[in-house]
């Protein structure tokens, strides 16, 4: 959380590909969301995975644990 939060705050300001705006500020509704994210939306996320169980699905609990697993490939 405290990763994702510093990297909102890291591109405020920035020029993205990804969005036709900048943003200029962090919005306050926004950093409720990724605080509350864990207990609202993940929830929800792990029911739809179970859906998959046949599948291979891969949860990195880390940005570490997913370059180490890229590292391996």
């Amino acid at each position: 959380m405290d990763i994702c939060i510093a990297g909102v705050e890291n591109r405020i300001g920035k020029t993205r590909e990804d969005m036709p705006w900048v943003e200029m500020e962090f919005d306050q509704d926004f950093r409720q969301w990724i605080l509350d994210f864990p207990k609202t939306q993940l929830p929800q996320i792990y029911d739809l995975l179970r859906e998959y169980q046949d599948k291979e699905i891969i949860i990195f609990k880390s940005r570490k644990e997913a370059d180490e697993f890229l590292e391996q490939l």
